[in-house]
């Protein structure tokens, strides 16, 4: 078993802890190592092997037995015992928008709901809204997000979703506090199946951007509001998440939401064998010059540049006295007109 499926089945011990209303402290240590084994940058088979596991940040003895016993056996006792103990609706439950275990918990323990059938039916006979921290706009919600499951799929084709985020993207390159937009995500990687949309923008006034974002036509609900994030369900059914951050930050933050899980972890390792600087940079912090350049060859090598590389000098001089054009200019991201959903855009100034 990797160290991807261990880090899973550590995120679902701690779920499962949170149902059955166990520790937070003790939930939170199964997350916190489900993220460590995910961050490794080196072969987990290697550090058991080496007995390094204890050096982990956040991996205690008791956890290191556990990881130890996924990885040589592909089986964990503990965590078949413990998925026994729950019922087995309550993984459906945790499918439906706006419902954590600590609301499956108390949902259960006040009208023993145990499957979505008898959630909706306590939701519909009122029982829900009765309840302490619930309300008659958490049922609505919940109701809401039993239809919305039970409507649509959790995956959408490459073509409708950007058949979809077109518009808004449009809509957003014309909002004259954004400065630049992009999608990001599985989208803008353009993978065959996606799971949502990802929009990225950057503006000196982020509220007004995301008050213009979810009162959008196609916009079918809000699930969440801040203010520089908001998520939506959209008329077709696919969640869109936008985030809107400064535009210094705007390079960095499209390269970190673009990649998926693995390409980050990687990037993340690198900037930290360069140093703070760097680290800082995909973190969010302001960049400095010396920062920019070594990101910047973090993120963007050409092709041609990587061969000159490893050419004899006299080869590297008869090479850049031949070039004809600019072969190794990094692509612009300045595009005034026919940008399309996959491409950064950015406003231009006023001449």
């Amino acid at each position: 078993m990797d160290k991807e499926q261990i880090a899973e089945i550590l995120s679902e011990i701690g779920i499962l802890l949170e149902l059955k209303g166990e520790n937070p402290f003790k939930t939170r240590a199964y997350a916190n190592a489900a993220r460590a084994l995910e961050a490794l940058s080196e072969p987990l088979q290697k550090i058991i092997a080496e007995e390094r596991l204890g050096e982990i940040k956040g991996i205690g003895e008791a956890l290191q037995k556990k990881i130890t016993e996924l990885a040589t056996t592909g089986k964990l006792a503990y965590y078949d015992e413990l998925k026994a103990s729950v019922p087995a609706g309550f993984f459906e439950l945790l499918q439906i928008p706006g419902v954590g275990p600590k609301k499956i918990k108390a949902l259960h323990d006040k009208l023993g709901v145990k499957s979505v059938a008898e959630l909706e039916a306590a939701c519909k006979a009122g029982k829900v809204a009765g309840l302490d921290g619930f309300g008659e706009k958490t049922q609505a919600k919940i109701l809401e997000g039993i239809n919305f499951r039970r409507t649509y799929a959790t995956r959408h084709l490459l073509v409708d979703a950007l058949a979809v985020a077109e518009p808004i993207l449009e809509s957003l390159r014309r909002h004259p506090d954004v400065i630049r937009c992009s999608t990001a995500g599985s989208l803008r990687r353009f993978r065959e199946i996606i799971g949502d949309i990802d929009l990225l923008a950057s503006s000196k006034k982020p509220a007004e951007v995301i008050a213009s974002f979810v009162s959008e036509p196609g916009v079918a609900s809000v699930s969440a509001q801040g203010d520089t994030k908001a998520t939506v369900i959209l008329a077709g059914g696919i969640q869109a998440d936008l985030r809107v951050v400064s535009d210094a930050e705007f390079p960095f933050a499209l390269a970190y939401f673009t990649g998926n899980k693995e390409h980050n972890i990687i990037m993340r390792q690198r900037a930290i064998d360069r140093g703070p600087a760097t680290r800082n940079c995909l973190s969010g912090a302001k960049p400095r010059r010396k920062s920019l350049k070594n990101l910047t060859s973090l993120m963007f090598r050409p092709k041609c540049a990587r061969t000159m590389a490893n050419s004899p000098p006299r080869k590297r001089a008869l090479s850049r006295a031949s070039s004809s054009g600019p072969i190794c200019a990094a692509p612009s991201t300045t595009i005034p007109t026919g940008a399309t959903a996959a491409t950064p855009w950015r406003r231009l100034p006023p001449t």
